[in-house]
């Protein structure tokens, strides 16, 4: 005897029909459950809202009320709270251009506003940048900083490779305060025909920081 009995062509075809419809409704289960909208963005009326997209705030310039100094002729500018002063001095071809930044305060007075903040340009071909790092006993070679006075850090300022130290100028003397404040900071960048050294007292080192953030070149 046969153990299995030909069904008839209708319930083959009845089989097929139901297997089909089967399949098909577990697939379309299946994409409805992994496409469907999340429960959180379903309000209680069973509505779907279209979820918004989210704007976020534009960051606020904390430097924007601060002025602005911009010198064309060496291609440079940066912000500076509003109650300090810049004054200028000197000429790349004497001695190196200033650009002292001071507050505006009696107890400053211009006579020693070098003692804050400065700014100063070297022109390259007469005092060269392993010139003026030497005056800090800073020596360049084969672009490797080495120094037995100093400790280097690389940085960048307005988007230029510079370096960074500090160091104690004895011959500075006493502040406003009557404190011997002698330890500065200093930056020093090489770029095209000037070499950049910005410079300030430990006491203005949290403004010169912000200061030199805001240094760009105007190319």
């Amino acid at each position: 005897m046969a153990l299995f009995t030909k069904l008839p062509n209708w319930a083959s075809i009845l089989i097929t029909v139901i297997t089909t419809v089967i399949v098909v409704g577990l697939v379309a289960w299946g994409g409805y459950e992994l496409f469907k909208p999340s429960p959180s963005k379903l309000p209680e009326g069973g509505e779907v809202v279209e979820e918004k997209e989210k704007v976020l705030p534009e960051e606020e310039d904390e430097f924007a009320n601060w002025k602005t100094y911009q010198n064309e002729e060496y291609g440079f500018e940066f912000k500076y709270p509003n109650d300090f002063k810049i004054r200028e001095g000197g000429t790349p071809l004497e001695t190196p251009k200033t650009f002292e930044i001071y507050p505006i305060d009696e107890r400053y007075s211009t006579d020693n506003s070098s003692h804050f903040i400065t700014t100063s340009l070297y022109l390259t071909a007469r005092y060269p940048y392993e010139r003026v790092l030497s005056t800090y006993d800073i020596i360049y070679s084969d672009g490797q900083y080495s120094s037995d006075r100093v400790s280097i850090q690389e940085i960048k300022v307005g988007g230029k490779k510079a370096i960074t130290f500090e160091i104690n100028l004895g011959w500075i003397g006493k502040d406003y305060k009557g404190r011997n404040n002698a330890m500065y900071t200093k930056v020093i960048i090489e770029r095209d025909k000037y070499t950049y050294s910005f410079s300030a007292i430990e006491d203005f080192k949290t403004i010169f920081n912000q200061i030199l953030s805001t240094f760009k070149f105007l190319d």
